[in-house]
């Protein structure tokens, strides 16, 4: 299939009649957008306050100019580093200068230190068409470039780095490049390399579950829309920590991924290669094609289809063209060993899909099959010493084994009933350990078999592989096996002799190998909300988010745990009973007012006091024994310098670095604290936050002195 691409006119360097502007310096009137598209020009050097956005007289920051801008409009970005965090909710062409000429330095987009948990976040249909071109983007908390339910939109020749700083995890598609419930996107020759928390790129459908969003005590939703006619063309995505390289994954009933296109890029050296999945239950995902990449030593394999739930529709996918070298095992569908290409249906079965013409090199498994109808596999290049399938299957007990009992094992390969050998393997408390070597005997008995979870393998060969020690041409089955396994739940109400907001909840396993968890809680509210993906971490939160004043109250907290390599199903998790814990309120700071006025040695009183999420007093909520520490910054970020502070019986206290501690404070519900400017502090604005890490890390908003000469 070929699919050709219309780029769209280069710039050619023609200056534009310049956007005038009114501005006030304090405290502030809306600046008039400009009444028809033009060229906008943005520089380090320019200015927002006299610059017209002319080439002759820039602006200095991107997100001004992209406020200043009309529907249509190209914002020219000189080089230089730009520390923002930008929202785009027009139609506009965002270009580097770099772009237009190569001999240029980068042009950088930074969302280090900013508000915005993306680097740059494309947001509605207000924002159809728009085109990102020839950035270094980095820093930011979650995304480098979140697009949500805007259409047409061109993501090109970016180098997307450093992104995930401080991924949150409760977002499900947290990638440094995520367009959720976007249709006729292009992302094209990207280079996505060395981000810290979910993987390269995504696409995901949008609905009452927003994938790329911070979900809360109740899931948060989007506007509802699928992905659909979507590419993703010659993009290098290689060496990002935490996730697949490049996903098309359905979370919403209804909707899904559909029609897209993953063409020519090279995907290495990621968590997984390109996925195809069903993440939730009764989603789509249809259509889709992953043709003529390069996907190379991924941590697990390099090209699945998965559907994950029942109800869902994973179906007409083709995986055509692509070559798949050194990838990892997938144990979630049973395939233990280097596998190149997964097709896998853990409740429902992939349908329809083609498999075709593919090149497969240095794999154990060509192409594993588990659970999938109706496919058309054909004409894939693979080593000789890789098998298509696994042919071996490895029966166990149908029912719970009780410690005592003696559970026997049994393997068969029905492409070879008879001739074969089969070499058995025990992972237990005391680690692998071969238990039958290869003989003609299919079957493994565990006499008087004690507490503890146990992963058998069996492997298989003909006597004729055996004598060559081909051991590489080995097929192999495995099944997990739990004795006596439980997972328990208790909670905390302190941590370090400090009450805890929502309930801390410690999970206890025992008798599993190496036991990883997820937990689930039901709300107030009645929904279940998930800690996502299996997890070592045996201690959470609930919920793990801010508790407003409607989400407080009762909780239901389970637990499941399972072995780490162990598939996910019923058959192989144990679970907890349901603990019942009562969830109180969040209180954070809030000093009042929000902005003063004085002058050079002048004072304004700020009063600090305990609140709910949603502003109101936290009744009963003392101030007694907090350590309240107020920081004034500058303009520019830095400890502000010259201020002296009392309050909470001292007085005339100096801001070293712009910091002060009151110890213990000795108020009830709320107090007062007078802020001095001396003589040396500078005029200008001057932020004042309040924080107490110590004590459920409160913090609060932060309010403005303005100091006149």
């Amino acid at each position: 299939m070929n699919i050709a691409f219309l780029k769209r006119s280069a710039w050619l360097g023609l200056a534009s009649t310049g956007v005038l502007v009114a501005l006030s310096a304090f405290p502030g009137v809306a600046a008039l957008a400009a009444a028809a598209p033009t060229t906008i020009y943005v520089s380090t050097q320019g200015n927002n306050t006299t610059g017209n956005g002319t080439m002759q007289a820039p602006y200095q920051t991107i997100q001004y100019a992209i406020n200043q801008s009309a529907d249509g409009s190209t914002v020219i970005v000189e080089p230089g580093n730009y520390n923002e965090s930008l929202m785009i909710q027009k139609s506009i062409t965002l270009e580097s200068a770099s772009s237009l000429n190569s001999a240029l330095g980068p042009t950088t987009i930074s969302g280090a230190n900013q508000s915005g948990l993306n680097t740059i976040w494309i947001d509605g249909n207000g924002a159809n068409g728009t085109v990102i071109d020839g950035f270094t983007i980095t820093a930011g908390s979650d995304h480098g470039i979140f697009v949500e339910n805007a259409n047409q939109v061109t993501i090109e020749n970016n180098l997307v780095t450093g992104n995930g700083t401080a991924g949150s995890k409760g977002v499900p598609e947290d990638k440094p490049i995520e367009l959720v419930g976007t249709a006729n996107a292009l992302v094209k020759d990207n280079t996505v390399t060395k981000n810290l928390a979910d993987g390269g790129i995504g696409l995901t459908d949008n609905g009452p579950l927003d994938p790329g969003a911070l979900q809360g005590a109740t899931l948060v939703g989007g506007p509802v829309a699928p992905s659909k006619d979507n590419v993703v063309e010659d993009n290098t995505v290689t060496d990002n920590q935490g996730g697949c390289g490049i996903v098309l994954a359905s979370y919403n009933a209804g909707e899904g991924v559909v029609d897209n296109h993953v063409v020519g890029n090279t995907v290495s050296r990621n968590v997984a290669g390109v996925v195809v999945a069903t993440d939730a239950p009764n989603t789509v995902a249809e259509g889709n094609v992953v043709s003529n990449n390069t996907v190379e030593n991924s941590f697990i394999a390099g090209i699945i289809l998965h559907s994950n739930a029942p109800g869902d529709v994973l179906t007409q996918n083709v995986v055509s063209n692509n070559s798949v070298s050194g990838n990892g095992f997938d144990p979630e569908v049973g395939a233990f060993k280097p596998t190149g290409i997964v097709e896998a249906g853990a409740v429902d079965p992939v349908t329809d899909s083609t498999i075709i013409d593919n090149h497969v090199t240095n794999e154990f498994f060509g192409i594993f099959v588990n659970g999938s109808l109706q496919d058309h596999i054909a004409n894939n290049i693979m080593d000789t010493t890789v098998p298509i399938a696994p042919a071996l299957e490895l029966v166990g007990p149908t029912m719970p084994v009780e410690v005592g009992q003696s559970p026997t094992f049994t393997a068969e390969d029905p492409a070879n009933p008879t001739g074969v050998e089969y070499q058995f393997w025990m992972d237990s408390a005391s680690g692998w350990k071969m238990v039958q070597n290869y003989s003609s005997s299919n079957s493994f008995t565990v006499k008087d078999i004690p507490a503890g979870s146990y992963q058998i393998v069996a492997y298989a060969m003909t006597p004729t592989q055996l004598k060559a020690q081909a051991w590489k041409q080995a097929i192999m089955a495995s099944q997990f096996t739990n004795v006596g396994s439980t997972v328990s739940l208790t909670t905390m109400s302190l941590m370090n002799g400090m009450p805890v907001m929502g309930a801390m909840v410690q999970a206890m396993a025992s008798h599993l190998l190496d036991p990883v968890y997820q937990f689930w809680w039901e709300g107030p509210n009645g929904h279940w909300t998930s800690s996502g993906n299996y997890s070592p971490s045996s201690m959470i939160t609930i919920p793990s988010y801010a508790v407003s004043l409607d989400h407080a109250g009762t909780y239901h907290v389970i637990v499941y745990a399972k072995d780490a390599n162990a598939p996910e199903t019923a058959a192989n998790e144990v679970w907890s009973r349901v603990l019942t814990v009562q969830v109180a309120p969040t209180v954070d700071f809030l000093l009042t007012p929000s902005l003063s006025a004085i002058n050079v040695g002048g004072s304004a009183t700020l009063t600090l006091a305990q609140v709910y999420t949603n502003g109101q007093p936290a009744s009963g909520m003392s101030l007694d024994n907090l350590n309240s520490t107020f920081t004034i910054t500058g303009a520019d970020g830095k400890p502000a310098l010259g201020f002296t502070i009392s309050g909470f019986g001292v007085s005339q206290q100096v801001m070293t670095d712009g910091t002060y501690t009151f110890k213990d404070t000795p108020t009830a519900q709320s107090g007062s604290v007078v802020i001095t400017a001396g003589s040396t502090v500078t005029p200008g604005i001057y932020q004042v936050i309040a924080s107490d890490p110590d004590h459920m890390d409160s913090t609060s908003l932060p309010v403005d002195i303005v100091v006149n000469p």
